[in-house]
């Protein structure tokens, strides 16, 4: 009978964070309808990206949505999806910061990384520059030409991009 019992809340609990995950996804895809740099890839149903575009919800409904979502998942208290909800509520968070990007919202840099990808930058310029001097005296080795390494960085990583006009030819290549 114990048994039965743990079978039918493990079931319940996956039910609904199958159903919030569900639902973030479908966030993201509108999110992504009016801001296609929020979303890298998608290979989910096609017609959960159809009926996205074709919704076409605004920034600030997204925005409700996906708060009145973290405050469903944050009311449901810890469960065996714990962390799953832990990841969605992070990723919300993360949606709700996008839009607040999008509408105009300015952050310090450390709160912005924060909510967007939850990390944070080291504490003071002397600790940024302690822990990049070695990667930055290595790349300094490492690429071509004399000057500013910004400028030597980018114009060695431009030599790799694929132009829009080849780009399916390249990764039909690739893949095969």
């Amino acid at each position: 009978m114990l048994v039965g019992g743990c079978t039918t809340r493990d079931q319940t609990d996956t039910t609904q964070i199958d159903r919030n995950a569900e639902a973030y996804v479908r966030l993201v895809l509108a999110l992504a309808a009016r801001d296609p740099d929020s979303l890298d890839s998608y290979s989910g149903p096609r017609e959960w990206r159809a009926e996205a575009r074709a919704q076409y919800t605004t920034l600030p409904e997204v925005q409700r949505s996906a708060r009145a979502l973290m405050e469903r998942i944050a009311a449901r208290g810890e469960s065996e999806t714990g962390s799953r909800d832990e990841f969605l509520i992070r990723q919300l968070r993360a949606i709700v910061a996008r839009i607040d990007l999008l509408t105009g919202i300015r952050r310090p840099f450390a709160e912005e990384s924060r909510l967007l990808f939850g990390i944070d930058p080291p504490a003071s310029k002397t600790d940024r520059r302690e822990r990049t001097a070695p990667v930055r005296d290595r790349l300094d080795r490492l690429l071509p030409g004399r000057g500013d390494l910004t400028r030597r960085l980018a114009d060695f990583q431009r030599r790799f991009v694929v132009p829009l006009d080849r780009l399916s030819q390249v990764l039909s290549r690739a893949i095969d």
